[in-house]
């Protein structure tokens, strides 16, 4: 999935906007408000977007599925944050969570999570 642009406000049941093997965002201003993870997919790239982003269990989650039990090993899959301005809550989940690799090379986050002990707030295998 690609979007290239646009004004999105977005408030979901589950998930926000699920990537099946991939998830592109070029630019736009988006906002999402979900009850599951916020964003999706086994690759997650942001280019360059104003996102404001609140949701219930993990905000980004970059996972290909394929650990038994919903565990959180390295499955290869990837979060790549090239610039923007991210506003990032979960609210009972973790915020950045990758099942694999975390590269960040440019843009400003602001990063919110849970008060608990067992949830963190950047949760990744390499970076």
């Amino acid at each position: 999935m690609v979007i290239k642009s646009g004004n999105l406000n977005l408030i979901a049941a589950d998930d926000g906007i699920r990537g099946k093997d991939y998830l592109m965002i070029h630019s736009g201003e988006i906002a999402i408000n979900s009850k599951g993870d916020g964003i999706e997919s086994a690759a997650i790239t942001i280019n360059s977007c104003t996102l404001n982003l609140t949701s219930a269990d993990d905000a980004f989650n970059a996972t290909k599925g394929l650990t038994a039990g919903g565990g959180d090993a390295n499955d290869g899959s990837s979060l790549v944050i090239n610039d923007g301005n991210l506003n990032v809550n979960a609210t009972t989940g973790d915020s950045l969570n990758s099942n694999g690799n975390l590269t960040i090379t440019g843009g400003i986050i602001v990063v919110e999570g849970p008060l608990y002990e067992w949830h963190l707030k950047l949760l990744l295998d390499t970076i």
